[in-house]
Parts: structure tokens; sequence; C-alpha cells
């Protein structure tokens, strides 16, 4: 028995979810974190590397939004967008809508 028919014998679907690129862009989001602890606390280890490590964890924020946007992308393509430009063109405005304003304000 394959996947597929496993799925429909338990009357669910497939996960889309990327288990390495999900960890991963945990492991982003807890360098982000810990580099902001690091500005705003002033909080140190002690160690010479992995203070210089975590004080150029901005870089990492850069990788955490390539992923969120990937890993978005990926699930919405394949759950919503399959041959449906209607849908397509509904998630676009959405995100507009969700993004735009905060730019304004």
């Amino acid at each position: 028995m394959n996947l597929n028919q496993a799925c429909i014998k338990q009357k669910k679907s497939p996960s889309l979810e990327i288990i390495p690129l999900t960890t991963f862009r945990f492991v982003t989001a807890f360098i982000v974190f810990l580099f902001h602890v690091h500005i705003h606390f002033n909080w140190r280890t002690g160690i010479k590397y992995i203070d210089r490590f975590i004080w150029d964890g901005a870089i990492f924020m850069s990788a955490f939004f390539v992923l969120s946007g990937f890993i978005l992308t990926y699930t919405y393509y394949h759950t919503e967008f399959v041959g449906n430009a209607t849908n397509l063109k509904n998630y676009y405005i959405k995100r507009f809508a969700r993004i735009y304003p905060v730019y304004i304000v």
C-alpha cells in the first residue's frame, strides 16, 4: 500500500510539509531571537565564537524570510492553486491587503 492509498483509507490528505526546511526555518528563527536578546539585553555567552555567531544572526533573518516564502508558496500552490487562477488572484489580493497597510502606517 503506498502513501496515497493509506491516506485515502484513513481519509486524510498527504502532508505537504517539508520537514527539513521547516526545521531549518525554526533554527533560523531561534538564531534571530538570540540575536535580538544579544542586542537588546546585552546577553553574552562568554565564548568568543558563539558570541560572534550570534552577533551575525541578522543574516539568518533573510534566510527565515526566504524559507517562509518558499514553504508558504509550495504549500498553497499544491493545495489551492493547481488549475485555479481565481484562487491565485484572490491569494495575491489578500497578501497585498495584509502587508501593504503596515508600510503606509
